[in-house]
């Protein structure tokens, strides 16, 4: 199958759409999150100067650091919870995601490959028979799930 065309592949449904709300909601808490830690950079670098301005400035500039900074620990909460919401979202889209790869041919005994922190493409991995191998990249739109294939030559090797 050398110059097999690649496929793509729509998947709807309500388990698909419950997974791309909770993926947003993880994605929203995240930045908030890096925001938080984020502004602790240029409030550290207004401290050493902190003789020079007025002391109501002085003031804000220590309660605004140690607001950013517990600020991002605190959001530590609803990230763990909205991860594992979207862990279940997943996990519930499984046999939607399946079922539609089993009705193109595209092999069984799936693995769903998501970076831990969201930094990265997502992928699932199918085999197929006599050690056929298909990836798919995995992408969200409009609360459905495109997956495309991954030409074989571009495929990631694990290291395992």
């Amino acid at each position: 199958m050398p110059d097999a065309a690649l496929r793509s592949l729509k998947v709807a449904g309500p388990a698909v759409a419950r997974l791309f709300r909770a993926r947003l909601c993880l994605c929203a808490v995240q930045v908030l999150m890096l925001t938080s830690w984020g502004l602790l950079l240029p409030l550290l670098l207004v401290l050493p100067f902190g003789g020079m301005l007025p002391p109501r400035a002085g003031d804000a500039v220590v309660y605004l650091m140690a607001g950013c900074l517990l600020g991002g620990f605190l959001l530590c909460i609803p990230e763990a919870y909205f991860r594992r919401r979207r862990e279940s979202a997943q996990q519930d889209a499984f046999g939607d995601v399946q079922s539609a790869l089993g009705r193109l041919r595209a092999g069984w005994n799936l693995e769903w490959e998501s970076p831990y922190a969201g930094a990265g493409p997502e992928r699932l991995i199918s085999f197929g028979s006599w050690n056929e191998r298909f990836e798919w990249r995995v992408s969200y739109r409009r609360g459905a799930l495109l997956l495309t294939e991954i030409p074989a030559g571009e495929h990631e090797v694990d290291e395992e």
